[in-house]
């Protein structure tokens, strides 16, 4: 009887910390024109229109194109600026930051891209784009710097 008390007890403080993380849980989708839910994951994608001013957003040929977040990218001057997203985020906690990668090429004929990838101001990651038919993944665990006074 113990056990499955304990059972019951879990299963919703469970079910109530996941509710929690989906709440907390944004998609961007860099180069999208519009926020969209992706109907393989369920996963609501946010556009980044509305938090990046910089670069244009082009679309491009996929060789996997079925998923939405693949079909759009973001061009960026060829310069030496850094342009970032600016996201609040809540003091010394932790986030699970992912970026996901695929090429796609434009009519042009351009060449495979390699850039860096910044959170703050630590150089957190170098992609090297070489297979057009590869989704490439970056993961990082951050924690939010405290505000000091």
């Amino acid at each position: 009887m113990g056990l499955s008390s304990l059972f019951l007890v879990l299963i919703p403080l469970l079910t109530s910390f996941a509710v929690c993380q989906l709440e907390e849980f944004v998609s961007i989708d860099c180069g999208g024109t519009s926020n969209y839910t992706d109907s393989n994951t369920g996963l609501a994608w946010i556009s980044d229109s509305g938090i990046m001013q910089h670069g244009i957003s082009v679309e491009v040929e996929t060789p996997n194109g079925s998923t939405v977040q693949h079909q759009r990218r973001r061009d960026f001057p060829i310069d030496s600026k850094k342009y970032c997203y600016t996201l609040s985020t809540e003091e010394r906690r932790r986030y699970l930051v992912r970026a996901t990668f695929q090429y796609g090429s434009l009519d042009s004929g351009d060449t495979y891209p390699q850039f860096q990838l910044y959170l703050d101001a630590t150089k957190w990651a170098t992609v090297s784009i070489y297979d057009a038919s590869r989704i490439y993944v970056k993961e990082m665990i951050i924690r939010a710097p405290s505000n000091s006074s």
